[in-house]
């Protein structure tokens, strides 16, 4: 019910909302990082064209990627891209379904990262590198991993995951967030330049299109909890 299909080929599902909301979240949500993705420029007034090019280049590569898979298997692709050619020859399908396994390099990373914001969120002093391992330094490490450890082991049902972290958590820090830390900032502008123009500024940060992305994220949170509930 409620999809759209071409010959063989689903075009779209209205079922299939919520997970397109959380994992465009996953996919687009880097304003986070935007501090170290900017850094680098020489210049950095062309940081609006970088990030454009990067985000339409990255979107019109999920495009062609998703209409491929589309197109060779229809609606009974699975949840994970690579899980679909186990018919290619074994050591193919092997190395396709290990590719992922990648990630894992940058789970340390992605670890120390959290537990350090953790600590910064509640106050703490950040883990000395050089210290003595102490009993804080052991808990602030092993909240952040062995938590989605716990969540591997229960489930493999990935797209729950996702509809759960990022339909809520990620699309909350991605739309909701920068309009309350946009709001909050301001008003710590001196009034002395308030009418100053600052060259990054972006163009999106009136508050008629600041009130357009809360809706949206309101709305986005209610559709979510509907299909959640009771689709």
């Amino acid at each position: 019910a409620g999809a759209i299909v071409w010959g063989d080929v689903p075009l779209a599902n209205a079922a299939g909302l919520p997970d397109l909301f959380a994992n465009a979240v996953l996919a687009f949500m880097v304003h986070h990082s935007l501090p170290g993705i900017l850094a680098p420029l020489k210049e950095q007034n062309d940081a609006p064209k970088a990030m454009r090019t990067a985000i339409v280049g990255g979107y019109f590569t999920y495009v062609v990627l998703g209409a491929a898979m589309l197109w060779a298997f229809g609606s009974h692709v699975d949840q994970l891209a690579c899980l679909n050619f186990g018919s290619l020859p074994h050591v193919i399908t092997v190395f396709l379904c290990s590719y992922p396994l990648m990630l894992l390099s940058v789970y340390p990373i992605v670890s120390i990262s959290l537990r350090n914001n953790l600590l910064n969120f509640l106050g703490l002093a950040p883990i000395d590198p050089k210290g003595a391992i102490d009993l804080k330094s052991v808990l602030a490490t092993a909240v952040p991993v062995v938590f989605p450890l716990c969540v591997a082991y229960v489930t493999s049902n990935v797209q729950f995951i996702v509809k759960i972290f990022a339909g809520y958590f990620g699309l909350s820090l991605m739309m909701l967030m920068p309009c309350v830390l946009l709001q909050q900032a301001r008003r710590h502008i001196p009034a002395a330049q308030q009418g100053l123009e600052f060259p990054l500024r972006s163009p999106w940060g009136s508050t008629t299109v600041r009130a357009v992305i809360l809706v949206c994220w309101f709305g986005m949170v209610l559709f979510n909890t509907y299909r959640f509930l009771f689709a």
